[in-house]
């Protein structure tokens, strides 16, 4: 457990050096932080915090001095704070760890905070916590989210395009392959007959394409049926 000085401690004294004290430098990367910083007392009740914080809660200096984090806290968060709290007492650390603040316009702000416990000299204990404004990162992964959706419904409707155009194509072409079949059996010259084989190539050919063009649908659609067929490994890796 860290030991910390009293909250009137923390006033600016006097310095004869030709550089700022290692206090007052701290001070001022404390006050000009973008990070919320705030010390409360065991019971959550504000005793020091930055302009950071102040700006994330909405509440003047004063008003926020006569709140606690329970009073900023949503109910919905309650185990999960006393988990939190658990945490701190087992380990004098709490976080990283997300919630959301109720400002005083009513609305509510998410946050990552991380903090740890900390004594006095006089040995009361104050928790220091580290606030940061994650409502960025929040529209950042709702943006994310609405496009994996998106991209999700385009290829949901690519995969039904795909496989409502293989079945439609699918009955002109057995009706061109069962004429071109009936046709070779007939009397025919030697060019009408490599005709009508062209046909029965292309159309099988394309019947083949028309399968594959199934399949996938059914892949991406996750309705793949896998079948148990014997095969030549050596012969198939000849080809």
């Amino acid at each position: 457990m860290t030991e910390i000085k009293s909250p009137s401690d923390w006033q600016a004294g006097s310095n004869t050096s030709q550089l700022p004290s290692d206090h007052e430098m701290l001070r001022q990367l404390f006050e000009m932080s973008a990070l919320g910083f705030a010390l409360t007392d065991i019971n959550g009740r504000y005793v020091i915090f930055n302009e950071a914080f102040r700006a994330i809660c909405g509440y003047s200096e004063e008003e926020l001095r006569a709140l606690d984090y329970w009073e900023l806290t949503p109910t919905k968060y309650r185990d999960a704070e006393a988990a939190q709290l658990e945490s701190l007492r087992q380990t004098g650390r709490y976080g990283p760890y997300q919630k959301e603040y109720i400002r005083k316009d009513g609305s509510l702000i998410p946050l990552r905070l991380n903090g740890v416990l900390m004594a006095s000299s006089t040995g009361e204990q104050y928790i220091w916590s580290v606030v940061e404004d994650i409502t960025k990162d929040k529209a950042f992964e709702a943006a994310l989210m609405d496009a994996k959706l998106r991209a999700e419904a385009a290829s949901d409707a690519k995969s039904n395009f795909l496989a409502n155009v293989s079945h439609e194509l699918r009955t002109p072409l057995n009706g061109v392959t069962a004429l071109s079949s009936a046709l070779l059996r007939t009397e025919l010259n030697p060019r009408q007959r490599e005709m009508a084989e062209i046909i029965t190539r292309s159309s099988q050919t394309l019947e083949r394409i028309l399968s594959h063009i199934l399949d996938l649908s059914r892949i991406e659609a996750g309705k793949i049926e896998l079948a148990r067929t014997p095969f030549d490994l050596l012969a198939e890796l000849q080809l």
